[in-house]
């Protein structure tokens, strides 16, 4: 670097590319709507099984998921890119990466997803930066960015909830709870 260029050299032919984050003009005009939860990272869960954690306090060694949902309410296709980036302190799974800018196209009246998943290998309040949608150079609309509080081990358990039932109940337990619950809706493998 020198005076905020970059220089490169190279003894054998190469290829470079190079992708930057830079700032841009701010121009919220209420063409894009964008919300960004998080969620249990829970494979072939339902909506009504897999709710976002709102304000609750993460927890270590677990899997989540970050749906950030942008919705053009025109009757213009739009073309943005959607800038997410990891909590602080938390590892990338499933092929996430820590910043990532997706170009994304939306239809007129549609809804994108773009969704990367995490877990935090260690307590502690972490800051997520809510996601960025800019168009053409110009930011368009974003999520608020927040603090993250994650825990060693939960505050409270729902002693009534399958999880907990599976992994800490007495036979008794799980045979009432098998009785009762539909078996299509429930992880059988726990």
């Amino acid at each position: 670097m020198e005076e905020g260029e970059l220089f490169v050299e190279s003894e054998t032919p190469a290829i470079l590319f190079l992708e930057s984050i830079e700032n841009c003009e701010k121009v919220e005009d209420g063409s894009l709507l964008v919300g960004q939860d998080i969620y249990l990272a829970q494979p072939n869960s339902t909506q009504q099984s897999n709710r976002p954690v709102q304000s609750q306090p993460l927890l270590i060694n677990t899997p989540y998921r970050a749906n950030v949902v942008v919705t053009n309410p025109t009757n213009q296709s739009q073309r943005v890119q959607v800038l997410s980036q990891l909590p602080q302190g938390a590892i990338p799974l499933a092929g996430s990466k820590v910043t990532k800018s997706s170009p994304t196209e939306i239809g007129p009246y549609s809804t994108k997803q773009v969704q990367y998943q995490f877990y935090f290998p260690s307590p502690g309040e972490f800051e997520h930066y809510g996601a960025q949608i800019s168009s053409d150079g110009t930011h368009v609309a974003h999520t608020d960015s927040g603090k993250l509080r994650v825990l060693a081990e939960p505050e409270s358990v729902d002693k009534q909830n399958w999880t907990y039932i599976a992994d800490w109940g007495t036979s008794e337990q799980v045979i009432d709870y098998l009785k009762h619950a539909n078996l299509q809706q429930i992880n059988l493998g726990r």
